[in-house]
């Protein structure tokens, strides 16, 4: 989810708050479809936790990135 977030901070910088709940809501589908039967894997929380501490951390990247490049000095 880290590049995703990257990806879409840089691509919609105004709609960060809008990116971050779509991107938690598709990453919390992806667990529930995991927990189904029709994919033989197990559903877990902590892989969605994993998910957001990851788009945290993309939004960290893109606001350094932003800060190194538009300082003025």
């Amino acid at each position: 989810m880290c590049p995703l977030a990257v990806l879409g901070s840089l691509g919609w910088p105004q709609r960060k708050v809008g990116l971050i709940i779509f991107l938690a809501l598709v990453g919390a589908a992806i667990e529930v479809l995991q927990g189904t039967t029709l994919i033989d894997r197990d559903l877990d929380m902590f892989d969605w936790i994993a998910d957001c501490i990851g788009m945290a951390g993309g939004l960290v990247v893109v606001m350094c990135a932003n800060w190194v490049l538009h300082r003025k000095g």
